[in-house]
């Protein structure tokens, strides 16, 4: 291996390069002038049938004598000096320190050898952390790394292991299950509390669910109690009221990588019958079944019945708020009002994020909760979009926004007995995607009258609605629109379910997809994408990596898609592939290239 310092840079960098990579041989280029490291390293491949087929592995995988990686072809892995390179021990023990002139000698900040701190207790009480080099404490080399230099010269210090930008219930989810794990996490939310569009807000002795309050996921039992699971991790359990209504299931397990549709048609010809599933998945995915993969399908056709549908004592807010509590308690942070206008990236990385207000945020990766239009269209530059991107916007459209109306009425309004979810479709199975042609309704206050004043309800009101009919008016036009388009739609209440309502509201509060767009940074107030034809399985659909080093996405642009299990899906798997990213986890690295290989094969295929 050829180390080449300041002098032997001007001079031969390109010969001695260009020799190493004839001949075969390993190449180590230093140059502390500009605190910049290339490494070319020949990868020696595993006697294993799956080296041949993974031409692409992790940037963190775990090298060893005993074990090396996998990738027959020449690697190339440039990081600047100046951020955390993200190597191991391992891996650092099998180069040589290269010289260090002067200069570079009186830059650096922390000792060469330093002693290794006490190790962090890890969830389930265990000591150390797990990584591909056992169970150790805090890395000492991942310490000295961790300092940074900015273009003045001046120190960055890497303060967090992840930022997850905005606190939705999967970016909350992430964080918590990152947090256990033993991770440094900072989640960054523009508003004055934790949720996102399962939040909630106070009007006049009302307390509103900014979102659905259809919840599923908080069953004891069963593989989707994801909620659940998200929060006894730290120790928290939620008291929730459940749905009575249950239909026990004896069936046999099988993988369904289709539609709910195409299944449904194989073995059902009632067209009445079809557009009632039809129905079905669009509460929980705004599209039809055909558009809607099985696990969604499943969700709402079978897990209402396997726990049953529940509402949290308090209202939806309380989940956002046990799970921030969480996070805070193991040692991690939350601001609030913190908005986040870029994301940080220097030669191909995510380093951190910049906020409204200039103050700046470093670590070791960031975890975007925002959409993926909202990420990549206004998050990252434009010159840092990468190609992957660009493909998942000619594959995929944003789903529809909605029109929410929230009303505080009298309870003489609201029949004794009355169930406190609804989904109303008039007239025609035609009308069920088109704007303003269906309406959910939820009256939560029938299971947990504290969130209304005595002798009060509430009525969430939803239905699809498209940004692009409140553009271009004024002030006036857009608020006279907002109440013409609100009085329409509780007309249609009034005349079905409740009569007498409008002379029974004593609180109206009315928002758009505009509304939705401005409070919850959501990308003309869409709420996740929707394949543009018909979908050639749920796998297609990103996962929470990237493109870009360091950056993951979670929420409801990934898989597996909307609503609230979804989300928390989302966020599960998403803690998992950073924790053994940043190695919290043990992971294969042979298995680890073939997943990144085949997740890559199936992106380009959807």
């Amino acid at each position: 291996m050829d180390v080449g310092g300041r002098r032997d840079n001007r001079a031969s960098k390109g010969g001695i390069q260009k020799a190493c990579q004839e001949h075969g041989a390993p190449y180590l280029h230093y140059r502390p002038a500009t605190s910049f490291l290339l490494v070319f390293i020949r990868l020696i491949p595993l006697p294993n049938p799956l080296s041949e087929r993974c031409q692409e592995i992790s940037p963190y995988a775990t090298p060893s004598t005993q074990n090396p990686l996998i990738n027959q072809n020449l690697v190339s892995f440039a990081a600047n000096r100046t951020k955390p390179a993200m190597l191991r021990l391992g891996f650092c023990s099998l180069l040589p320190s290269p010289p260090l002139h002067a200069d570079a000698l009186r830059r650096r900040r922390l000792e060469p050898v330093l002693p290794s701190p006490e190790p962090r207790r890890c969830a389930g009480g265990r000591r150390g952390r797990r990584s591909g080099l056992g169970t150790v404490g805090r890395n000492p080399m991942r310490a000295v790394l961790s300092v940074e230099r900015d273009g003045r010269g001046e120190e960055r210090k890497e303060d967090y292991d992840a930022i997850v930008i905005g606190s939705g219930i999967g970016g909350l989810v992430a964080a918590t299950q990152l947090a256990v794990k033993g991770a440094r996490v900072l989640v960054l939310e523009k508003y004055l509390i934790p949720g996102g569009s399962s939040g909630y807000y106070e009007r006049d002795g009302f307390t509103f669910d900014v979102g659905s309050s259809v919840m599923f996921g908080f069953s004891d039992k069963g593989n989707l109690n994801l909620i659940t699971q998200a929060l006894a991790a730290v120790g928290c359990k939620m008291q929730v009221i459940p749905d009575p209504t249950t239909v026990h299931f004896h069936l046999p397990a099988y993988y369904l990588p289709q539609n709910a549709g195409d299944i449904a048609r194989k073995f059902i010809k009632d067209p009445q019958l079809l557009s009632f599933i039809d129905a079905e998945c669009f509460i929980v995915s705004t599209v039809n079944s055909l558009h809607t993969p099985m696990i969604n399908a499943s969700m709402v056709l079978c897990d209402r019945h396997f726990g049953g549908i529940n509402y949290p004592v308090g209202g939806v807010g309380g989940i956002a708020k046990a799970l921030a509590n969480g996070l805070v308690e193991r040692g991690s942070k939350i601001l609030y009002k913190a908005y986040v206008t870029r994301i940080i990236i220097e030669h191909g990385r995510a380093v951190g994020v910049r906020l409204s207000d200039g103050r700046e945020f470093f670590a070791k990766t960031v975890i975007s909760n925002a959409t993926r239009w909202d990420t990549f269209g206004k998050l990252v530059k434009v010159e840092d979009l990468p190609e992957e991107e660009k493909n998942f916007q000619r594959i995929y459209v944003k789903a529809p926004s909605f029109l929410s109306i929230h009303m505080g009425v009298k309870d003489t309004v609201v029949p004794r007995n009355t169930d406190c979810h609804h989904f109303i479709l008039e007239d025609d199975w035609a009308n069920l995607e088109k704007p303003y042609g269906s309406i959910f309704v939820s009256i939560p206050t029938v299971l947990d009258s504290s969130l209304a004043s005595e002798r009060h309800h509430i009525l969430h009101i939803f239905t699809t609605s498209c940004i692009e009919d409140w553009k271009g008016l004024s002030r006036k036009d857009y608020e006279e629109k907002k109440e013409l388009v609100a009085n329409k739609i509780i007309s249609r209440l009034e005349n079905k379910l409740f009569p007498g309502l409008k002379s029974s509201i004593v609180l109206k509060e009315v928002g758009t997809p505009k509304t939705h767009r401005r409070f919850l940074a959501r990308d003309n107030g869409t709420y996740g994408p929707i394949p543009r034809g018909i979908p050639k399985g749920l796998l297609g659909m990103p996962f929470n990596t990237t493109a870009i080093a360091g950056l993951y996405c979670v929420g409801d642009s990934c898989f597996p898609g909307q609503g609230v299990i979804a989300v928390a899906f989302s966020g599960i798997m998403c803690s998992h592939r950073v924790a053994a990213d940043i190695g919290l986890e043990k992971r294969s690295p042979v298995l680890d290239a073939a997943l990144l290989r085949l997740l890559g094969w199936l992106r380009k295929m959807a």
